[in-house]
């Protein structure tokens, strides 16, 4: 109902988890449309608390060129009783003035110790380690780590080892979990239309991860999909910063791409260690094996049944 009371007053870009806490799922759609996301909860202890739920399950998706902020509304509020009190141009101020996400950390980390002391502070970085650890190597997390710096009082440096130690203790279980789940969701063997619709998924979802992608490797593939997914990778391959959303609206008329938009919808994991380029390489991988096999059934029973030119006998012997 919060939703409907902003959509009645004009804000028509919220939307409801219809659930009691914010997931890793939730953002994965929402940063797939938009690159600021505000978080708004009731001005009272519940709402924080579900707002630091959300802070713990955002970490993961957060980088540098995306926004999220926290907005607590007065106490005694809801976004449905404050936009029809207030009117839409105060809720869109509230907004706006929304805490970034690595402020609420600091701030919610600071108020749980005694930052005069040093045993305060120290315990501060400590509570920070799990936190920080889970955010994408990158710009932002480097940000994020000299502010956690400056306020318990040591440089960035010495700060990042102390949270790498914690990280590095449990590296290598954290790769073999990764290569089992690899395993686990490796597109089935054979290059089939669901490895194609697995690839075309990740792509999707991911736009990013199909920069690298040897497009080569599909040249000669003879499957349901794979010249949606050649045109798909080509398309972001040219266009870098282009997001889901934008290459949804680019094949919405195309014939062959009307059911890119379930596609998108589709869930996709979202644990710490998937790695979507890796993934869309080896579905690359399974279709290119594929289609070598089924060029060498092809020729060997075009052998057998008409015969076959000279340059099919070369490629014949070559792919023997």
């Amino acid at each position: 109902m919060d939703t409907v009371a902003l959509a009645r007053n004009g804000i028509d870009f919220g939307v409801a988890t219809l659930g009691t806490a914010t997931t890793g799922e939730h953002l994965n759609r929402l940063f797939r449309l938009t690159e600021n996301a505000f978080f708004a909860f009731d001005g009272d202890r519940a709402g924080r608390k579900a707002a630091w739920r959300a802070l713990e399950n955002a970490l993961p998706q957060v980088r540098e060129g995306r926004q999220i902020r926290f907005v607590f509304l007065p106490e005694g509020h809801d976004p449905d009783s404050f936009v029809n009190e207030n009117g839409a141009a105060a809720f869109v101020a509230m907004l706006d003035a929304g805490l970034p996400l690595s402020e609420f950390l600091i701030q919610e980390l600071s108020s749980q110790v005694d930052m005069e002391s040093i045993d305060g502070r120290a315990k501060l970085a400590e509570m920070a380690r799990p936190l920080v650890n889970k955010i994408p190597d990158g710009v932002y997390r480097e940000l994020l780590i000299e502010s956690l710096a400056e306020a318990v009082g040591l440089t960035g440096q010495k700060l990042e080892k102390m949270l790498a130690s914690g990280r590095s203790a449990s590296s290598a279980t954290a790769a073999t979990a990764a290569s089992v789940t690899r395993r686990r969701r490796q597109p089935s063997a054979g290059g089939g239309p669901s490895v194609v619709r697995r690839a075309i998924t990740l792509l999707l979802n991911h736009p990013e991860a199909g920069m690298k992608l040897d497009i080569e490797k599909l040249a000669g593939v003879k499957r349901p999909g794979v010249d949606l997914l050649a045109s798909l990778i080509e398309t972001v391959q040219s266009e870098p910063n282009i997001s889901t959303a934008v290459l949804l609206e680019r094949w919405r008329h195309d014939e062959k791409g009307r059911h890119l938009g379930k596609l998108a919808a589709a869930a996709v994991p979202m644990d710490e260690e998937f790695d979507a380029a890796a993934e869309l390489a080896e579905c690359l991988q399974q279709l290119a094996i594929a289609g070598r096999k089924e060029r060498m059934e092809f020729l060997i029973a075009k052998q057998r049944s008409s015969g076959l030119s000279d340059d099919e006998k070369a490629e014949l012997t070559q792919r023997h």
